[in-house]
């Protein structure tokens, strides 16, 4: 994808066209969004790696385990598949992550689902990371895997 000298994002003109045929409501219902670079060749073969693909399995489990154990009185398993209103998963963030997500969802203009799609990928986050409160770095995070850039001009995606 080419980028202007500022870094906006510039779609061909036929990926342009095929994203304006979607609508916010239909984008709000995708949870995560995430671009990936291509990675050169000398990367793949250097010695220093990542985390191990075990390693991120127990941090899954052990995240899967902690929400189970809170949604279990709500018959859900998941941050994903609790049904909440988004009035009740802000309260659930520290009170300076519910202001700092209040407040981009009014500059970027979220509908209610996309709040709340927020408020869970945010607490996914906090879960992962070992933490028992979203902060406001969760909240962040979880609105930079929005899909953005992506739907008819003027939409709230």
């Amino acid at each position: 994808m080419r980028a202007t000298p500022e870094g906006v994002p510039v779609l061909p003109p036929l990926l342009d066209r095929f994203s304006r045929k979607f609508s916010g409501p239909l984008l709000d219902r995708i949870d995560l969004a995430v671009s990936v670079q291509p990675v050169a060749v000398e990367t793949w073969s250097c010695e220093t790696r990542g985390e191990s693909s075990a390693a991120v399995r127990r941090r899954v489990e052990a995240c899967r385990e902690v929400q189970e154990a809170r949604h279990a009185v709500r018959g859900s398993r998941t941050n994903g598949t609790v049904r909440s209103g988004t009035a009740e998963l802000l309260r659930e963030l520290t009170p300076e992550a519910a202001t700092f997500l209040t407040r981009a969802a009014e500059r970027l203009s979220l509908s209610g689902r996309a709040i709340g799609k927020a408020c869970r990928v945010a607490r996914t986050i906090a879960d992962l990371a070992g933490e028992r409160r979203v902060t406001p770095p969760h909240a962040a995070e979880a609105l930079q895997y929005r899909l953005s850039g992506f739907g008819a001009k003027g939409d709230s995606t």
